[in-house]
């Protein structure tokens, strides 16, 4: 366990952070603006590096157009709040503009202390003509088509979140259940065997989410959960074998291809968890001992497993989601001594596949 907490932590260790450094430069467009001009919403988000509460200067060829700090994120757009405009006739729709990651700065209404005093021709003229070299992307969004926010955008516009940043506790759910009644007998009229067989697997956990963006753990999350499982079945012969197990478990998460917070997104993941927990078998004799049919034998364990896990999560902007794995089940109960001072250890290992939900907070 300390070797693949070592190792994951190694990993992210040396992983760059995902997000623009300071006085880095980013070609966008405008999709949006409000009619104050001190809101406005651009094509580049998340997956663009963009963090929220970056400072950024924003800029044509012919100058500074104003300063803004990000507000709201989404995987392709992000919101930001105007403090400074030196030119707002090039804050509209469809502008193609760049701006530069800056350092964090004090607003003052002092006017000899402004933080620009830079000023542009206020005619603004076409994008395609002022000379900017689009970055790949930035020209997403068709010049014949319209020019207003789908649904989903201006819903994100209208300050409902579109990334779940703000939400990084969840709790989870797993369930499988069924509740049989199994019958057996012999063709010589001898006795039927009849039990009720009942099969239960529920796992419930909490998972925390890192929410600094600019930091590397943003690429990981922690999770502590508690299964409980109950199985049981019978031979032909009447033999019933019950088991009732519980574990608790913390593991860890690693999230490679897509942050654990964007939504409308298949996002990938891979885990590791370690379980420690306890488990009791009771064995029912069925027609091999038809002599005495009561006896039956029940011994106490020890559990301990280990679970690999590839895994796919989707969310919704409200935080509900519902999550895939497929894992690799590696387990061990080791029991206490029975009546002829013999202990058993039995094993099991395998894959495994479980669906579930979830709900961010």
């Amino acid at each position: 366990m300390k070797l693949m907490f070592l190792l994951l932590f190694g990993l992210g260790f040396i992983s760059h952070t995902f997000a623009l450094e300071i006085d880095e430069k980013l070609t966008l467009r405008i999709v949006g603006t409000s009619e104050s001009k001190k809101t406005i919403l651009i094509n580049r988000g998340i997956e663009d590096g963009l963090v929220k509460g970056d400072h950024a200067k924003f800029f044509v060829s012919q100058g500074v157009i104003g300063r803004a700090v990000c507000i709201k994120l989404s995987p392709t757009r992000s919101v930001w709040s105007v403090y400074r405009k030196v030119n707002a006739d090039f804050l509209r729709e469809e502008q193609v503009m760049k701006l530069k990651i800056t350092p964090a700065v004090k607003i003052t209404k002092d006017e000899s202390r402004m933080l620009v005093s830079e000023d542009t021709s206020s005619t603004p003229k076409d994008p395609r003509d002022l000379g900017i070299p689009l970055a790949e992307g930035a020209n997403d969004l068709d010049q014949t088509s319209s020019k207003d926010l789908t649904k989903e955008e201006e819903a994100f516009f209208n300050s409902n979140a579109r990334d779940l940043t703000e939400r990084n506790k969840e709790i989870f759910g797993m369930l499988h259940y069924s509740s049989l009644t199994e019958e057996t007998g012999p063709d010589n009229e001898t006795g039927d065997y009849v039990q009720d067989v009942t099969n239960l697997m529920l796992k419930v956990g909490g998972e925390y989410y890192f929410s600094a963006q600019k930091s590397w753990l943003s690429r990981f999350s922690l999770l502590a959960s508690f299964t409980i499982d109950r199985r049981a079945t019978m031979s032909h012969l009447g033999t019933h074998v019950q088991e009732e197990s519980s574990e608790f478990g913390a593991g860890i998460s690693m999230y490679p291809f897509a942050m654990p917070t964007e939504v409308y997104r298949l996002i990938q993941y891979v885990n590791y968890t370690f379980s420690l927990g306890s488990t009791n078998s009771t064995y029912n004799v069925g027609a091999e001992n038809a002599q005495n049919v009561s006896d039956s034998v029940s011994l106490d364990a020890s559990v301990l497993s280990h679970q690999f896990i590839y895994g796919i999560k989707y969310y919704a902007p409200n935080g509900f989601g519902a999550r895939l794995e497929l894992s690799y089940y590696l387990r061990a109960d080791q029991y206490a001594t029975d009546s002829s001072e013999i202990s058993w250890l039995k094993t099991r290992t395998g894959p495994r596949f479980q669906v579930g939900f979830g709900y961010r907070f």
